[in-house]
């Protein structure tokens, strides 16, 4: 079969994936699990892009995530202007695309 008739099935098939597939549980964040707070600084593992670091540098908008959430154990991925990359769908992974001069022109989502 030609890849331009798949390519709409995977497209379907992905989206369906990322609506079916929780982001988090109690069972991955136990600290959500036992009641008990983050601190006011931190946000929630629930959260799933990052609009503000929409102009940073691939590192910068690295950094920010890693301190806003240190207790989400997410792979946090740079991906230079034009890198192929799967379309695969993670939970755990945060992937950063760059331009050409390195900024980020996309929100950064988990996926």
């Amino acid at each position: 079969m030609e890849l331009r008739r798949l390519f709409p099935i995977l497209v379907l098939l992905l989206v369906s994936a990322s609506l079916l597939h929780p982001v988090s549980s109690a069972r991955n964040f136990p600290s959500q699990a036992k009641g008990r707070s983050n601190s006011p600084r931190q946000l929630d593992c629930s959260k799933t892009s990052w609009p503000e670091v929409l102009g940073m540098t691939g590192e910068e908008a690295r950094d920010y995530i890693q301190a806003a959430v240190p207790q989400c154990n997410w792979t946090i991925e740079i991906i230079p202007f034009g890198a192929f990359v799967t379309m695969d769908y993670r939970s755990d992974r945060i992937r950063i695309f760059e331009d050409e001069n390195g900024k980020v022109t996309t929100a950064p989502v988990v996926g």
